[in-house]
Formats: structure tokens, C-alpha cells, sequence
């Protein structure tokens, strides 16, 4: 794995020094599960029960823009 490492490292940094340690300092990590599918209805939500504060603007990157959404109380 150290021989790995210095490969990719003087590829990318034009050197590498084998006798120095190694510290790992930044890490990623991605994961991914199957979603559970629940079986019991949703309930509509609605002003009626209090918990909509109201509205408010918002910015959605997928649409590049603002648009009015509902605020809810947790």
C-alpha cells in the first residue's frame, strides 16, 4: 500500500520521499443502503393542525432559482 501511495504521490507532486511517515489527514467516505418502503399511509399535511408557519422564499439549486415554499413547525 506504501509503494501505491508514493506512485500516485510523486505523479502528482513531482516527488517522494519513502523514508518519511505517512500521516493521513483528511478522509472520505460514501455510503449507500436500500431504502425501507413503509407501508402505512402519509398524512396530508395541512394549516389545520398549526404546524405551517407559512411561507417563504427559497433558493433550489436544481432549478437555479427562488421559489415560495411552505415553512413548517418541527
Amino acid at each position: 500500500m506504501r509503494a501505491s501511495f508514493d506512485e500516485v504521490y510523486a505523479a502528482r507532486y513531482g516527488y517522494a520521499n519513502p523514508a518519511e511517515p505517512v500521516e493521513i489527514v483528511t478522509g472520505k467516505l460514501s455510503a449507500s443502503a436500500a431504502r425501507r418502503v413503509s407501508r402505512s399511509p402519509r398524512r396530508a399535511a395541512s394549516s389545520a393542525d398549526g404546524s405551517r408557519k407559512g411561507m417563504r422564499r427559497a433558493y433550489f439549486p436544481e432549478t437555479r432559482g427562488y421559489a415560495d415554499t411552505p415553512v413548517y413547525d418541527r
